[in-house]
């Protein structure tokens, strides 16, 4: 009987009742690595961005078996919606509220047992962490919200229990790697504080996402691939396009010019002919960075290099750099001499793209083309006045930036490049 197994035997048990029921899960499951541990301050269950589950032998013989299930479940679609790696400097404590609803209602949809009183709200349905975070942190003023360290949350009306803890990495000591941090609970890699660069990273996002485009074919070929995951999954996995060549050509068909004979072009002369020089305007050009917390360090100083490129390319261009989540909280204005790593970034907060394009219009009404860095889960309450170029970075999402744009118009959007 179940009730006679060990706790590693249950979550075994979960696994194979998975690959009867739930292929999709079954293939990721398999791949994380079981730890038995009684020291974790949330004596339930933990999950890390390597793919360990480390769980308290107690809490799992505790629940039943379908209970079970559905916490492997949500264990399962923190690894495979990159949670913990997509938190970027948010608050913490929100961000794990967040992951948590957003596989929550998943979950639900798909008819898995929870443990009884787990933070669930259909207000947040078919959202994203990173919109439902959004949301949480522009309510946090007018709300009551309380987090212990037991797990316990109260979010307004809303209250519920958190049933794991999230273990994430944590930027080194020389800001360019991250390490498993000093998190008493964690047993990791990061266990001694060693960095991992953001090659390493990049590795461990490249090897999960083949697993999980693996486990997602199995799963659409037996019929059984959840909708609602699916969308989700789509956004990680989207193919990524050239966008320094795509942002080279609209600032070059956004610098306006004439022709002029006041003076005949350098190339009169070897071509025999009178050839008219080429004038070319002044134009002012707005960067804004969101600082929500998405943006890595390696893609932001790539960006700004890019972007300091070619302002040194056109003498004519007057480009400033905004830097901004919900508010604007720095603005640089970008000359010859300005090296990219004197950006500082502050926020952490929600992300918003209102407060930007109300800064332009009274600061830089006349912006021919504004550049927006952003992970995509942002919002525009109103029209864009603005010919705008929206780069979404490779761990955003594309799909709701592009709804956004819909809604405000005069807005591109375009991925980076992995």
């Amino acid at each position: 009987m179940t009730d006679n197994l060990s706790a590693e035997d249950r979550i075994r048990k979960v696994r194979i009742s998975f690959l009867r029921e739930n292929p999709f899960f079954a293939n990721i499951s398999l791949y994380l690595n079981l730890i038995e541990t009684r020291n974790m301050t949330m004596p339930t269950m933990g999950i890390d961005y390597e793919g360990n589950l480390y769980f308290d032998p107690d809490y799992v013989k505790g629940l039943t078996f379908s209970e079970l299930k559905g916490v492997i479940a949500h264990e399962v679609l923190h690894i495979c919606l990159q949670h913990l790696l997509r938190k970027g400097s948010r608050d913490k404590e929100l961000w794990n509220c967040s992951t948590d609803l957003a596989i929550n209602l998943i979950l639900q949809e798909q008819e898995f047992r929870l443990p009884h009183g787990v933070l669930l709200s259909d207000e947040f349905n078919n959202l994203s962490a990173e919109e439902i975070y959004d949301k949480l942190y522009k309510t946090a003023k007018k709300i009551k919200i309380h987090i212990d360290g037991q797990g316990n949350v109260t979010i307004g009306n809303m209250s519920g229990k958190q049933f794991d803890k999230h273990f994430y990495p944590k930027k080194g000591e020389n800001g360019n790697g991250v390490s498993g941090g000093k998190d008493k609970d964690y047993k990791g890699k990061g266990e001694n504080d060693s960095p991992l660069s953001e090659r390493e990273i990049k590795k461990l996002e490249d090897e999960w996402k083949k697993r999980i485009v693996e486990a997602q074919n199995i799963a659409k070929s037996m019929g059984s691939m959840p909708a609602g995951l699916e969308r989700m999954i789509g956004t990680l996995l989207e193919p990524k396009i050239n966008w320094k060549a795509l942002l080279y050509r609209y600032i070059t068909n956004e610098i306006p010019h004439d022709i002029s004979y006041s003076f005949p072009h350098k190339r009169s002369e070897s071509v025999g002919v009178y050839l008219p020089h080429t004038v070319k305007e002044n134009v002012e050009i707005a960067v804004s960075i969101d600082s929500s917390g998405s943006i890595g360090i390696e893609e932001l100083n790539e960006f700004l290099s890019e972007i300091m490129g070619i302002s040194r390319s056109f003498a004519n261009l007057n480009m400033t750099v905004i830097v901004c989540d919900a508010k604007v909280h720095d603005v640089y204005d970008i000359r010859n001499g300005f090296d990219p790593k004197d950006i500082k970034i502050h926020g952490g907060g929600g992300t918003d793209a209102l407060p930007i394009v109300r800064w332009l219009e009274e600061n830089k009404p006349y912006t021919k083309l504004w550049i927006y860095l952003t992970d995509g889960y942002t919002q525009l309450d109103g029209v864009n006045p603005f010919k705008s170029l929206w780069v979404i970075s490779k761990n955003g999402s594309i799909q709701n930036a592009e709804q956004v744009a819909k809604k405000a118009g005069n807005i591109t959007c375009m991925k980076t490049d992995e």
